[in-house]
């Protein structure tokens, strides 16, 4: 006799198994839960830590050689995979991974010996390497592995990096010929704004089957907005005043502001390591040619003598010597806090600036007030210093009477 409660019964135990069957396959293709807490992240030699975000990567992050640290927690079941770090899209997949049209780059591999992976270092140059994928893609090498308990550490191992965007494979650490910057470091792009990069932590068995996976993402930015035009100068006691034009329409809407550079640098200590022989009361015929300022190049810090802000057109390179002759330029700084190439740079000769009234008192006039200066000497704005002076004594003398 049918019994329709017993086909009810017998297709319920059914759907049970294959239910329990294909959660138990889930489990063993990635549910292993994988976290990186935040604050389980560590930068080293971030450019403006505290200024950006930890995620945020500039082209002197990579020169400095900073590195990111990581803590890693693996859930229960890890034992049975290793950790592999790659960086890249899609890396979860092991296409993209051992592929003809890679789109990764290993960073790490170590055998977790704890549940929490402490102090497995990422660096930049190394996470930067590979970037944009492409076919031959170098491997990073396989990490020391982890210590015992909950403190366990990692550290990236050996090996050549993956290439750059222009050139895929060979040895870290390698330098442009051209300007001497490492290779991971150069942009080879000419894509002004920042791009994204994801760091994934992957638990893979021997087979390479994913046992869970965390990602970490990243935004990179190694351009940098291009200099100013019609950079001018003017003449200051301790300073010099310059101005400049914004480059209209510039495709880098990234700008936020403007850095000033001076050759020597700031300071007495600047011109005495300048070598320049200089006397405080001669005032020199004008600027020697620079080797550390000149169109396109990027100085160091140490030459820095004045800022602005993205709307400014003008600003006061500061801390100056009196007499001595400066080379001066200004590039332009993105929200990245990458510093640009400097504009061809101008020479300013800061020097003593007397007052208009200064100059009618000693020459005997006996009226107050004033707000007009010129400078002791001779410059091609002596003409109009000249007729400045005569307008405030003709002020003068009408006001005292």
């Amino acid at each position: 006799m049918f019994n329709l409660r017993s086909v009810f019964a017998f297709w319920a135990i059914v759907a049970l198994l294959l239910g329990s069957a294909g959660r138990a396959q889930a489990q063993t293709a990635g549910a292993i839960t994988v976290t990186v807490p935040p604050v389980g992240v560590k930068r080293h030699h971030q450019d403006f830590a505290g200024k950006v975000l930890i995620t945020q990567i500039n082209y002197k992050d990579c020169l400095n050689e900073d590195y990111f640290t990581f803590t890693v927690n693996l859930g229960t079941g890890y034992a049975a995979y290793g950790l592999e770090v790659w960086a890249g899209t899609g890396c979860e997949n092991q296409v993209n991974r051992t592929g003809t049209a890679r789109t990764c780059w290993q960073i790490a591999a170590l055998q977790p010996t704890s549940i929490i992976v402490n102090n497995l270092q990422v660096p930049v140059r190394k996470l930067l390497s590979g970037r944009t994928g492409g076919t031959n893609l170098g491997t990073g090498g396989t990490g020391g592995t982890g210590g015992t308990g909950g403190g366990a550490d990692a550290t990236v191992g050996g090996g050549d990096t993956a290439g750059t965007e222009n050139s895929a494979g060979g040895t870290g650490g390698s330098n442009d010929g051209a300007t001497g910057t490492p290779s991971e470091c150069t942009p080879t792009s000419v894509a002004v704004q920042p791009q994204t990069l994801s760091l994934y932590f992957l638990l893979l068995d021997s087979n390479f089957a994913l046992g869970g996976q965390a990602q970490y993402k990243v935004t990179y930015k190694l351009n940098a907005p291009g200099p100013p035009g019609n950079v001018q100068t003017g003449i200051g006691e301790g300073i010099a005043p310059i101005t400049w034009t914004p480059t209209p329409n510039n495709p880098d809407q990234t700008i936020d502001g403007y850095q000033l550079y001076c050759d020597p640098a700031p300071g007495m200590q600047g011109v005495e390591e300048s070598g320049i022989v200089w006397d405080p009361n001669t005032l020199p015929a004008g600027c020697v040619d620079s080797s550390i300022l000149y169109a396109g190049a990027r100085p160091d810090d140490k030459y820095k003598c004045g800022t602005a802000n993205k709307t400014s057109s003008r600003a006061n390179a500061t801390n100056l010597v009196n007499m001595v002759p400066y080379n001066v330029s200004v590039a332009a700084t993105d929200t990245y806090r990458n510093v640009g190439a400097v504009a061809a740079p101008v020479c300013a000769i800061p020097q003593p600036v007397t007052g208009f009234f200064e100059a009618y008192r000693e020459a005997g006039g006996e009226g107050g007030g004033g707000f007009c200066s010129f400078s002791r000497h001779g410059q091609p704005v002596l003409l109009l210093s000249v007729f400045g002076l005569a307008l405030c004594l003709v002020l003068r003398r009408r006001r005292a009477t």
